[in-house]
Parts: structure tokens; C-alpha cells; sequence
């Protein structure tokens, strides 16, 4: 059984004029987002495990997401048209 990509107007975390918005999502919500695997993902939170706290279910919440535009950085625009992040 194989997962379909999902598709990037999916993404619960970019708004339909492109702008991006923290809400519950994903690992793979922040892969599209960001543009990066998910093993690079995976690695890009490890030095922010702690202040993350423990993940009990599929999705980060609110804080999580906070807390991760906070470390990594928050794009500030998707181009829905060009499908790539706009710094």
C-alpha cells in the first residue's frame, strides 16, 4: 500500500493567498513547507526535542508549530503558483 503525495493546497498550514499560518499539522506538513525530507526535518528538531515536549499524537499543536516557526524560522509567504517557499 503505497501514500499519495499530498497536495500543497492541502497544506493546513498555508492560507489560500499564499500567507502562512500557525495550526495543528504534521511532520509531512512541515516537509512541503519547508522543502526538505523528512529525515532533514527529523534532524532539524532534534536540538529542540526538549522545549517541544513529547508528541502524543499524529500532529503538533499550536505551541509545537510556535515554538518551531520560532527556531527555524516562519516563511513568510508560499507561492501557490511556482509551488516554493518566498522568504
Amino acid at each position: 500500500m503505497s501514500r499519495t503525495k499530498r497536495d500543497i493546497s492541502s497544506n493546513p498550514l498555508i492560507n489560500k493567498d499564499g500567507s502562512i499560518s500557525a495550526r495543528p499539522c504534521s511532520m509531512n506538513d512541515f516537509v512541503t513547507l519547508y522543502g526538505v525530507s523528512s529525515k532533514t526535518m527529523r534532524n532539524w528538531l532534534i536540538p529542540f526535542r526538549e522545549e517541544l515536549g513529547e508528541r502524543k499524537t499524529y500532529v503538533f499543536t499550536i505551541k509545537q508549530v510556535n515554538i518551531i516557526f520560532s527556531k527555524l524560522g516562519k516563511p513568510k509567504f508560499y507561492d501557490l503558483h511556482e509551488m516554493k517557499m518566498v522568504a
